[in-house]
């Protein structure tokens, strides 16, 4: 990507902006800033995560200015991810059908990069010297795991409903991804998990639309 194309897409993720600004602050990170990071990536889709995750990684350890080894790796691990996604994800912003289909096509990648980004970035943050990067760090790392914890429970969902001759994606209606209120957890139509299980409601009669969304807990 181009200067222009990666200023626009840091712009549009928000996170590196916001982790930026934390940087320039003096001290460490208060302890509300990090939960607040976490919020932040759990709220987003899975590869909107990986990409914000792999953006600010990138923002952090190129300001380094002793990089181990290993960060000059995760360095390039993010480069990669930002080549491979950024182009399609930046053409399909804000439009929900071209959404749908770029979703399908990479979810099964998302998952292998996020879990790669994972164990990089466990690493980073354990041998960081500087507390507040290594803070930041380690919300990277916790919010790829769950990120990928999501994604893998996804495939798991669309696998049962094929093999059950059904499709998660209808011919009418949107893929949304929400959070999920308590209440909600009693209206599954399948068996799930408190924490860290997509599932899908089931359609009221007054509203059969509901069929098609996929609620996924939020991480912290």
């Amino acid at each position: 990507m181009n200067d222009q194309s990666l200023a626009l897409l840091i712009n549009r993720l928000e996170l590196p902006l916001v982790v930026r600004d934390l940087m320039e602050q003096e001290g460490v990170l208060a302890s509300d800033m990090g939960y607040t990071l976490h919020v932040v990536l759990s709220d987003m889709r899975p590869d909107t995560a990986l990409l914000a995750i792999a953006a600010t990684a990138q923002m952090l350890v190129g300001g380094m200015k002793n990089p181990s080894p290993g960060d000059a790796v995760l360095h390039g691990l993010c480069a990669r991810v930002i080549e491979d996604y950024a182009p399609r994800w930046m053409a399909t912003y804000g439009n929900e059908d071209a959404v749908q289909d770029f979703l399908l096509e990479i979810f099964g990648r998302v998952e292998s990069d996020l879990l790669s980004l994972h164990d990089l970035l466990k690493t980073a943050s354990a041998l960081q010297k500087d507390e507040k990067i290594a803070k930041i760090l380690n919300v990277l790392e916790i919010q790829s795991r769950a990120q990928a914890d999501v994604v893998s429970e996804f495939l798991n969902l669309m696998e049962c409903e094929f093999m059950q001759g059904e499709t998660l994606f209808p011919a009418e209606g949107k893929l949304v991804f929400s959070d999920m209120d308590d209440e909600e957890y009693s209206d599954f139509e399948m068996d799930v998990c408190r924490y860290g299980t997509p599932g899908r409601l089931k359609a009221s009669a007054s509203s059969a639309s509901t069929r098609n969304i996929i609620n996924f807990p939020v991480y912290y």
